[in-house]
């Protein structure tokens, strides 16, 4: 308690804290395990938007072959072209150290993040201590509606997050001499608050890099592409190695539409390797 109040004085003092309205995801009594992601509660995003769920004891909690965790379910548009989702849970007596999996409607995995996609950030500005990562999601193809499935794995839960001391933070911020005090672990649980931004991206890839506006910089253009490029060379490989030739043909010819080069050495290399 000693640490949570300290840092919401500190935030006050500095930037003045500010807060959304946090929604709950519990289940109906005698139905709070459930073995299948169609069970589970989600709240809905538009884009852009973001949203906070409090992971409690009473939380629905996912029991499957790869998850056993209370979850947090976002529900968002997946026909808008690149995504970037931010997954952030903050820091508080204890965290819910998060992994993620997107999923579509029937459950079938399309991305997972864990470990190293997840890195703790010093408060900053109106932002506590937080567990955060910062995905750029290229959603498949014909998919309008995907899911976002945040939950905490079994094996963090002896762990901790080291955290900057109050003092530390306070003297960083005034620019004074930094204390000689030790940083603070912070016990991992099964409680919780997961938030969620989402936004479409900065640039649109699925429109022809010829159609980008002069005015846009080189640099920004440049690296578009280079992600327009990866995006279909993993969806034309995914489409070949599941034996959905129509599908593959059909990123083939958009990339090509596109100018993305390499994209038919790409579709033949695949092909080969059956």
């Amino acid at each position: 308690m000693y640490i949570r109040t300290f840092f919401t004085m500190i935030c006050l003092v500095l930037t003045g804290c500010q807060s959304a309205k946090v929604i709950e995801q519990n289940s109906a009594p005698n139905t709070q395990v459930v073995h299948s992601i169609s069970e589970l509660q989600s709240v809905k995003m538009t884009l852009p938007s973001t949203k906070s769920v409090k992971i409690t004891p009473q939380s629905q909690i996912l029991d499957n072959s790869t998850i056993n965790s209370p979850v947090a379910v976002f529900e968002f548009p997946s026909n808008r072209g690149e995504l970037n989702i931010t997954i952030t849970s903050q820091i508080e007596d204890s965290v819910f150290y998060p992994s993620a999996i997107i999923v579509d409607k029937s459950g079938k995995v399309i991305e997972r993040y864990q470990g190293d996609n997840f890195k703790y950030l010093k408060p900053r500005l109106a932002k506590g201590n937080r567990i955060s990562a910062n995905i750029n999601f290229f959603p498949p193809m014909n998919e309008d509606t995907l899911y976002l499935v945040v939950y905490t794995n079994e094996d963090e839960q002896n762990k901790t997050t080291t955290v900057i001391n109050p003092a530390r933070l306070f003297a960083e911020a005034h620019g004074n001499y930094l204390p000689q005090v030790k940083d603070i672990p912070v016990p991992h649980a099964k409680v919780g608050v997961i938030s969620v931004e989402i936004d479409g991206a900065r640039a649109n890839l699925l429109q022809s890099t010829n159609t980008m506006t002069s005015s846009a910089p080189a640099a920004s253009q440049k690296a578009s592409t280079e992600r327009a490029k990866q995006y279909y060379y993993a969806q034309i490989k995914q489409a070949v190695n599941s034996d959905d030739i129509p599908r593959a043909l059909q990123l083939l010819d958009e990339a090509k539409a596109k100018n993305i080069s390499g994209a038919q050495d790409v579709f033949v290399n695949a092909i080969n390797n059956k």
